[in-house]
């Protein structure tokens, strides 16, 4: 208990050093915010132009003491953890019985692919103004700050209903390859990941990305094309494991989230048949290339279930756990997975 608290003490030095860093630059564009509403759209690019990194010098208290008190709930959490991994949700019967059911995650899957088809159909031929164009709103203003809050409550469940891995799915049924993943996407996936966030940061600056509706069309179907290219080369969901960037976002996040799907270890020494992963002639096996019963992180999940259905034994459980838990208790720390994080905060400011 005392190295856990020097550890606590010592990111907490570490971290409010780096939050207390001049943050002038996120006060001046606030700044240029309020300003710009009053000016028009030649004065606006030349405020940009003359100093668009412009900074006061001052320091981040709330930053602070908002990662000062996240570090200490996050501490408190993390030693109940052992508490709450007494409590199944798998032994609540609806909720079992959903799960196994071949309804899910079709249920969930099917509105938002509706939803999609709307957003496409809104961008490319809504209003011209982000502001009034619904494809926006929702995209932008709706779905981009919703998204981190999913899977802060429940990890990465998003990407078992996303529509575009739902039709990359059929296509590889239809004319996939199947090939296995090369080496190389394995290995610098993350880094790809983290090229792409940079590149469309970029765009946003130069191309006016988040406030025009049509290039925020193009870039759905961007990904788009890249989801179903890469289910008709590779197997599984190859895209959404290595490739994707809001796969890569919300891995990290999940890691935070306050549900965890595990295999019971006792059960699954006496298994000799892995369906949970390789899957059955009903049921794929796991679409992220995991073995529930080696599985120690909810990096890679997506609760699609497949392990639920295939499993002849019970031996997948659903537990809550304290948010921010496993940072506390990471077996495989990555510095890509670090790197990212640091990125996407270095974006964000």
């Amino acid at each position: 208990m005392m190295k856990n608290k020097t550890l606590i003490i010592l990111f907490t030095i570490l971290l409010s050093a780096a939050f207390a860093l001049p943050a002038g630059a996120a006060v001046s564009d606030m700044m240029d915010m309020g300003d710009n509403t009053s000016m028009n759209t030649e004065d606006q690019h030349a405020k940009e132009t003359v100093d668009p990194h412009a900074t006061t010098g001052g320091v981040n208290w709330f930053a602070i003491i908002s990662l000062l008190g996240i570090i200490g709930i996050a501490g408190f959490f993390a030693s109940n953890t052992e508490r709450l991994k007494k409590v199944n949700f798998m032994d609540y019967a609806p909720l079992k019985a959903l799960l196994k059911s071949r309804w899910y995650p079709l249920i969930f899957v099917l509105p938002t692919m509706i939803v999609f088809g709307i957003l496409i159909v809104q961008l490319f031929l809504g209003s011209a103004e982000t502001s009034n164009n619904f494809g926006s709103v929702m995209v932008w203003i709706f779905l981009w700050p919703l998204l981190p809050i999913l899977f802060l409550l429940f990890g990465r469940f998003w990407c078992s209903v996303c529509p575009m891995s739902r039709v990359s799915d059929e296509v590889q049924k239809k004319v996939g390859m199947n090939k296995k993943v090369p080496k190389f996407l394995q290995q610098y996936g993350v880094w790809i990941i983290i090229a792409a966030f940079i590149i469309i940061t970029w765009s946003d600056i130069v191309f006016g990305l988040v406030e025009s509706p049509t290039n925020t069309g193009y870039l759905l179907l961007f990904v788009f094309a890249g989801v179903v290219l890469m289910g008709a080369m590779f197997e599984k969901r190859a895209w959404c494991r290595y490739l994707c960037f809001l796969g890569g976002l919300s891995s990290n996040y999940s890691m935070n989230s306050a549900l965890e799907l595990r295999a019971n270890s006792e059960i699954c020494k006496t298994c000799k048949d892995p369906t949970c992963y390789k899957g059955t002639e009903k049921v794929e096996g796991c679409s992220m290339f995991e073995y529930p019963r080696t599985m120690d992180s909810n990096r890679f999940c997506n609760f699609c279930a497949n392990c639920i259905k295939n499993c002849p034994h019970d031996a997948i459980k659903i537990t809550p756990r304290p948010p921010t838990s496993e940072l506390w208790f990471i077996k495989k720390p990555r510095f890509e997975d670090s790197f990212l994080a640091t990125a996407l905060i270095g974006i964000v400011v």
